[in-house]
């Protein structure tokens, strides 16, 4: 009997107790040192990202813990607050969402994620690529269903919580051997960049010792180039590296003076180059505010000329007692050597405007110069080129 009413007693306390620690200021929790001690008691709704309000009974002192005070508080059946470093000068509780090898934190519109094999932090946020952010640190098991549900995120609670959930269930448990391998893929294609472009261009060939024209210089206001470029973007650094082709045709065009001929005629030669060719444009790139929305770039290099098809032709046309005499147009086939290769380099500027995620256009004014296919020969093009990187 007198067991019983003991027991009856202290059920009763310990019910007064919990009443008076659900008052409006005061919540049951526990709160976890720096070096790992555990504390019980009530934590004070003033709490929040900064610090801790914590005493051990209502009628206590009350303690003020800041960030270099504790790793963690938590509500007894609530909400746990853990101590993450934004950065070396900065720390706050941040609100737990999921605890895993991928945690997920809020501080009231702000999210985090965490990679707790690594401890590497990513914060969300709206102006720059959150999803970019959480792809880098799932690198380890980016699957193509990961890949998928991560393009599918948004930057919502719910969205979030429901991403990092697939991915923790899938990649925890995932050896060594493939988050190598799985990681060393991620970062190649993170570092990897994709061009097409075309354009027009004035362009110039200048030769000399030719037959039938003492010297001469071609021109024409079109060139038409279609490439694809390779760029290699170096970790952390505005400077990058790029390797393309680009097709070139052309057709150059120009007519000689008149020669007077001792009869009292003349001769009047008309010549026509046309020419198409290979680029293979090996390039060094800096890019000015690459994360911003439009990102201006410039870029120096070389290229290697491949001659695909050279055709040259003449036209002639006589004046004789006020006859005209037209040829039929010739295939020039003197003995001038053709080169099928030629070296030259390459300047260019230009900007990128971000589209949607790693998708941008480009827009580039470009000069290049190079040797000419047969000798002593040289050209000189301005290009406006356009195209996408992704």
């Amino acid at each position: 009997m007198k067991s019983k009413l003991i027991l009856s007693i202290s059920l009763i306390i310990f019910c007064l107790n919990h009443l008076k620690a659900q008052q409006p200021n005061w919540s049951e929790g526990i709160i976890i040192f720096a070096d790992g001690y555990i504390a019980y008691g009530l934590i004070g709704k003033e709490s929040n990202a900064i610090q801790c309000q914590f005493k051990s009974s209502l009628n206590n002192q009350v303690f003020i813990h800041k960030t270099t005070d504790l790793k963690a508080y938590a509500y007894i059946n609530g909400a746990i607050y853990r101590k993450i470093d934004i950065d070396s000068s900065q720390a706050i509780f941040a609100k737990e969402l999921v605890k895993g090898k991928i945690s997920l934190y809020q501080n009231q519109d702000h999210f985090f994620a965490q990679n707790t094999t690594n401890n590497k932090l990513k914060e969300l946020k709206p102006a720059s690529d959150f999803k970019s952010d959480l792809a880098e640190l799932m690198q380890d098991c980016y699957f193509k269903n990961i890949k998928r549900r991560v393009r599918k995120t948004s930057l919502s609670k719910i969205s979030l919580i429901r991403t990092v959930n697939h991915y923790n269930s899938i990649c925890t448990n995932l050896t060594t051997k493939d988050s190598t391998r799985l990681a060393n893929r991620v970062s190649f294609m993170k570092s990897s960049r994709f061009e097409l472009s075309g354009g027009l261009a004035l362009a110039n060939i200048n030769f000399r010792a030719r037959p039938y024209l003492s010297e001469a210089t071609y021109n024409t206001p079109v060139i038409y180039s279609f490439g694809a470029f390779y760029e290699y973007l170096l970790p952390r650094s505005p400077i990058s590296f790029k390797l393309g082709v680009v097709y070139n045709t052309n057709q150059f065009y120009d007519m000689a003076s008149e020669v007077s001929l001792s009869n009292g005629g003349s001769v009047q030669n008309e010549m026509t180059l046309d020419v198409q060719y290979l680029t293979v444009p090996i390039s060094v790139k800096y890019t000015f505010n690459a994360q911003k929305r439009v990102s201006p770039f410039a870029e120096i290099g070389a290229g290697i000329y491949s001659l695909q098809n050279f055709t040259s032709t003449r036209r002639q046309e006589s004046i004789v007692n006020g006859v005209i005499i037209t040829d039929n147009p010739l295939f020039i086939t003197d003995d001038t050597p053709i080169k099928n290769t030629s070296i030259g380099w390459q300047l260019g500027i230009g900007t990128h405007l971000k589209i949607y995620q790693r998708l941008e256009g480009i827009l580039k004014i470009q000069i290049s110069q190079g040797g000419g296919f047969i000798s002593d020969a040289s050209f000189l093009n301005i290009q406006i080129l356009g195209g996408v990187r992704f």
